[in-house]
């Protein structure tokens, strides 16, 4: 038993090692990732589905088909620049400092890689503490199988979809407590597209 523990104790020190340079090396970063399913540090907990897309209404949000029906979903976490008219799109001119047209760009863009990513998947949902806005919307994080993904559940390897639209700078973190699981990944891998000017970065 006291070799297990000890046993257990280097691998933690080596992941901790390991994490306080990761966020410089993308490379190392990957392996922690891969580390941490393979050790379940960070395994999907549970997933429901597989539900069919029905459509992609821009980058973060989509229509599924659940039981036959339709339902608009939101993905937890990420907030992709608006493809449409509206206050929000106004009030994000402002704050950039860029024109209506040019973010609206930006959204169709965003739009067009979440399509890119998930048209003729099977799509697998997680939910966290609350599984509906105001609108009510499905709040989701949303997986595809992937044999190459960091995620694992069921010995089944998954991608995560609003992990790796952000990871490709096309959406920007969005924490709406009390739905936070992934929201310190999510910051590490908007900082790292942000440095690397990927995706919507490169044009600002």
């Amino acid at each position: 038993m006291k070799k297990n523990v000890n046993i257990f104790r280097i691998t933690i020190a080596v992941l901790a090692l390991s994490f306080m340079y990761a966020s410089q090396n993308p490379n190392v970063a990957s392996f922690i990732n891969r580390v941490e399913a393979i050790f379940g540090l960070a395994p999907v907990e549970g997933l429901e589905g597989p539900v069919s897309l029905v459509r992609v209404t821009d980058g973060d949000t989509i229509v599924v088909r659940i039981d036959g029906r339709d339902e608009k979903l939101r993905l937890i976490g990420i907030d992709t620049p608006e493809k449409y008219d509206g206050e929000k799109l106004a009030r994000k001119s402002r704050e950039l400092g860029l024109s209506q047209n040019e973010i609206k760009q930006m959204g169709r863009n965003s739009s067009k890689f979440t399509e890119r990513l998930i048209k003729g998947q099977q799509l697998y949902l997680e939910y966290d503490v609350t599984k509906r806005d105001r609108y009510d919307r499905l709040l989701a994080y949303v997986y595809i199988k992937d044999d190459n993904g960091d995620w694992v559940f069921n010995d089944t390897n998954f991608k995560q979809v609003n992990l790796e639209i952000i990871k490709a700078g096309w959406a920007e973190p969005l924490t709406i407590p009390p739905n936070v699981s992934y929201s310190k990944k999510y910051a590490e891998a908007s900082r790292n597209a942000k440095r690397a000017k990927l995706g919507n970065w490169a044009e600002q």
